[in-house]
């Protein structure tokens, strides 16, 4: 099957996705105003997204990284609030696993710190962003039944991972990996 075709099978099982996945996220969100990026964009950020994680995971520079046990998930309500509460409230591009067949989405940042349980039963066990000039980024992965390791989360690019940086003290810091160098 050639790329074009590929393309188009991708983009015609999206826009049925669309028609029930986007009202949903309106609805949960409570924020219409949400644009679909093309499946072209799209590919493009999930590669980036997937590199961003993988700098996260192999402690690069300007990248911050924390697990969460099941002990510590009343504290990650509150670090998502510190983390947004030192970052600008910009539109950022939000990935989905469906994404793949309807393109990424664009909302406001805050939404999706504040919606991210929500965001993660949508999605199935993630909530993966990039900021729209594609520097910065963070997936926070649900790992379900797993008491140990139950959040993997990540952050990258340097305003973000400072910041994660900065409110891992709810956990304290032998729990967190920061490189700023």
């Amino acid at each position: 099957m050639n790329n074009e075709l590929a393309l188009r099978i991708r983009e015609n099982k999206g826009r049925q996705l669309l028609k029930t996945l986007l009202p949903r996220l309106q609805q949960m969100l409570n924020y219409t105003t949400i644009e679909c990026l093309k499946l072209s964009d799209t590919d493009r950020l999930i590669d980036l997204h997937k590199k961003g994680y993988q700098r996260s995971v192999e402690h690069a520079p300007e990248t911050f990284r924390i697990v969460l046990s099941q002990k510590d998930l009343g504290k990650l309500p509150l670090f998502l609030e510190c983390v947004k509460a030192g970052l600008e409230n910009q539109q950022i591009y939000l990935l989905l696993k469906q994404s793949e067949f309807c393109g990424v989405f664009v909302i406001p940042l805050g939404l999706t710190l504040d919606h991210f349980e929500g965001i993660i039963q949508q999605d199935g066990d993630s909530v993966s962003v990039l900021t729209q000039d594609e520097k910065q980024g963070f997936l926070l992965d649900w790992n379900a039944g797993d008491t140990e390791e139950t959040y993997d989360i990540s952050f990258w690019g340097p305003n973000w991972s400072i910041q994660a940086n900065k409110c891992a003290d709810l956990f304290g810091k032998a729990t967190s990996n920061w490189n700023s160098s």
